[in-house]
């Protein structure tokens, strides 16, 4: 299972999660309840991430990170087109560092986007 950790480009709050999750909302993206703070998506999960990469739970918690992982390996295309759809809406976001966990797996590493990559 591959996950992409973005944070702010200047390193500061994100914003709350009860924000985060509002506008996720607006691409598909959101909770299976109300006051739900594990969001879902088409192939992800997203979680948000405070100091000391701490779950956070409380929806007027100012998120340093958020955490998306793909939700299984047979869901990778359509995980892919979710995280272009957040790259898209969110360029106010930087890729903090991508997390592989599956290493022995021999097919295309998923979050590996050419038009996302620095030049």
């Amino acid at each position: 299972m591959d996950s992409m950790i973005y944070k702010s480009q200047d390193d500061e709050p994100m914003g709350s999660v009860e924000e985060l999750t509002e506008r996720l909302g607006q691409i598909n993206i959101g909770p299976e309840h109300s006051e739900g703070t594990m969001l879902y998506g088409p192939g992800v999960t997203v979680r948000f991430l405070g100091s000391d990469n701490t779950l956070l739970e409380d929806r007027s918690a100012k998120v340093l990170q958020i955490d998306i992982q793909c939700t299984h390996d047979l869901e990778s295309e359509i995980a892919r087109l979710t995280l272009e759809r957040v790259e898209e809406t969110f360029t106010e976001w930087a890729r903090a560092f991508e997390v592989e966990t599956d290493a022995n797996n021999d097919e295309t590493d998923f979050w590996e986007l050419d038009e996302f990559q620095d030049a």
